[in-house]
């Protein structure tokens, strides 16, 4: 009965492929996006703490390229908070922060002003913003050391003025 015959079956893949065209699309424009703009991003995911990305001005700012900071609780315990005592403190508040994300008890963007040691071995201010989005984790780190070297100069400046005035 089926002797001599051929029998095939057609699919319309087409839907699927121009929704991946467009995924990748999406991919291109965001990885574009990341990297070129001026402040530091770093994502790591949150259920093996592994870095998977850093983007360029991470890497000017703060010196280390992602193999350093592959191990996110490596690198943040070892390289960049040194002090033992403010490293827990930070951490408790950083994954209470990230778990309240990702449970959805918080929806805002975190916001953490922290000292970072940079590869050269400076310390630098940063006001990091942290965004949670299923299990990764996005953070960018605007320095601010000079802004509130600024500030601090500002108000001895004010104090100084001040004095003078009163005498």
């Amino acid at each position: 009965i089926f002797e001599n015959q051929i029998f095939c079956i057609i699919e319309d893949i087409t839907e699927r492929i121009v929704a991946e065209e467009k995924i990748k699309e999406s991919e291109r424009l965001f990885k574009a996006l990341i990297n070129n703009i001026a402040v530091p991003v770093a994502c790591y995911d949150a259920n093996t703490m592994k870095c998977v990305f850093i983007n360029k001005p991470f890497i000017k700012t703060l010196g280390y390229q992602l193999h350093e900071v592959r191990h996110f609780e490596e690198w943040y315990s070892k390289l960049a908070y040194t002090d033992k005592e403010v490293r827990h403190k930070d951490s408790l508040i950083w994954q209470k922060a990230v778990e309240d994300r990702r449970n959805r008890r918080s929806t805002e963007v975190a916001l953490f002003e922290r000292p970072v040691r940079c590869k050269d071995g400076s310390i630098k201010l940063f006001e990091i913003s942290f965004t949670v989005n299923e299990n990764l984790v996005y953070g960018l780190f605007k320095d601010i050391t000079q802004q509130k070297q600024a500030e601090a100069l500002l108000k001895e400046s004010e104090q100084r003025f001040r004095t003078l005035a009163e005498d």
